[in-house]
């Protein structure tokens, strides 16, 4: 009976100091109203360094990173220098590659915002997202770099997102 319990105790810390040595900073993505209309609106808010995943011409999502913070470099996000001109040009493919014809979010099927604010693991903003998902999970890299997810593309047979990492 003791050997056992002291079986159950090693495998229990063991597990433990496991899970507690792959704990990464996470951020955090909330969703918000205003950060979406900003950028249908074309009112691109300033303060941010700006990135953006998917196609030159047709973005899957666009982030702005505040002063300070930084993207990690990554085969997925790109710099760009966002303006309402750059903002124009995107615009109408995005909204017909991201909205039904009434609307609607193809990826959330009309349910939710695609807008979003970024937090640090110490809950203080570093940023905002304007994307079509939400399946995004962003990491501190160190205090100041960011690493985001990449959805899955539609048709890919992947069950994972891309990391960028």
């Amino acid at each position: 009976m003791k050997f056992s319990i002291n079986i159950v105790l090693v495998c229990l810390i063991l597990s433990l100091t496991g899970c507690s040595a792959s704990n990464k900073n996470y951020g955090r993505l909330t969703q918000n109203r205003s950060v979406e209309l900003s950028f249908k609106k074309i009112q691109i808010p300033e303060g941010y360094n700006y990135y953006y995943s998917g196609r030159a011409n047709i973005p899957d999502a666009i982030v702005g990173l505040k002063e300070g913070y930084t993207m990690r470099e990554s085969e997925f996000w790109h710099p760009v220098a966002l303006d309402e001109k750059q903002m124009r040009e995107w615009w109408g493919w995005i909204e017909s590659s991201w909205y039904d014809p009434i609307g609607r979010s193809f990826e959330r099927y009309g349910s939710a915002t695609l807008g979003w604010v970024i937090t640090a693991p110490a809950g203080n903003q570093v940023g905002i997202m304007y994307a079509k998902y939400s399946r995004v999970t962003v990491v501190f890299v160190s205090e100041n770099v960011l690493s985001f997810s990449v959805p899955r593309q539609r048709g890919e047979r992947r069950l994972w997102p891309r990391y960028d990492d």
